[in-house]
């Protein structure tokens, strides 16, 4: 096989990639030398090599068609979805409102509306924050009159919600943790230190007055003391109809965990988680 021939073979081998040399090809076929050539074993050989060249080249391009298929699904599928995952923690109300029921027994996450021809404009007034608290207590000397969906039902899938804070002089509302909301703190009158811990145990803590307004970040333990002369008030907004509370002192003496725990937990003896519980038991008299 000439070098001739051999070279017009391998572009052959490599022909999706190059142009063939037309006169190199019109030399072989016209030679005295092509029946030779076509039985000659370095022929064969191009010709195997050829044919797996083109197999494999076939076999690419499908593998390369399937797998751009298979993105677009992919990605047909994350457009499909992500509206879905937009709304998974709180959807939009698809309706006025949704006053709730209080006397109904069904359970739903969150509160089930009552009849839209029973709503009437008194669902949608609350006049629980109108007065002061009685901050004559034991709990704190303080007050909180909360206006949630459970004591104000027109506020129900609305995403909103207030309270009201009273203090009497040295009065405090102790460390507690609202798990699904942020607040936000306008005072009324007086002054109060307030603050609120991180998760890296880092505290915010200033003293604001009359007229200014405080925010505390969603699910961290925060608190309010009175330290101003007199009295204290102060209104509180959340951005859920249902924030929930947890006091952790509360929480940790008044809710029955184990002795043991608390006294590993705190560094106490026996007898002073047993007189801390006893502080707790009597305030939910």
């Amino acid at each position: 096989m000439t070098a001739q021939s051999t070279t017009t073979f391998c572009c052959l081998h490599h022909s999706f990639h190059c142009e063939l040399n037309i006169s190199v090809l019109r030399h072989i076929f016209l030679s005295t030398h092509i029946t030779p050539l076509l039985y000659s074993t370095e022929f064969r050989q191009v010709v195997i090599e050829f044919r797996a060249g083109l197999f494999f080249h076939i076999m690419a391009r499908k593998i390369s068609a399937y797998l751009h298929h298979v993105t677009v699904a992919l990605l047909v599928l994350q457009l499909a979805l992500s509206p879905m995952m937009a709304i998974a923690s709180d959807a939009d109300p698809e309706q006025d409102f949704c006053v709730a029921d209080l006397a109904s027994t069904t359970l739903v996450n969150g509160l089930v509306c009552k009849s839209a021809a029973a709503v009437t404009a008194n669902d949608f007034l609350f006049h629980g924050l109108a007065t002061s608290g009685n901050t004559n207590n034991a709990a704190g000397r303080s007050a909180v009159a909360p206006a949630f969906a459970a004591q104000f039902p027109g506020l129900n899938t609305l995403g909103i919600s207030m309270a009201r804070l009273d203090f009497a002089q040295g009065g405090l509302v102790p460390p507690h943790t609202h798990p699904r909301a942020s607040e936000i703190l306008f005072v009324l009158e007086g002054s109060l230190l307030v603050g609120f811990v991180s998760t890296d145990n880092k505290l915010f803590a200033v003293t604001v007055n009359a007229g200014d307004v405080f925010v505390f970040p969603r699910g961290l333990l925060h608190f309010e003391l009175n330290v101003g002369e007199g009295n204290a008030a102060a209104i509180a907004a959340l951005n859920i109809q249902n924030p929930g509370v947890q006091a952790r002192a509360a929480a940790l003496f008044g809710s029955g965990i184990s002795d043991v725990v608390l006294e590993k937990a705190f560094g106490l003896s026996e007898n002073a988680v047993d007189h801390i519980k006893t502080i707790f038991a009597a305030l939910k008299v």
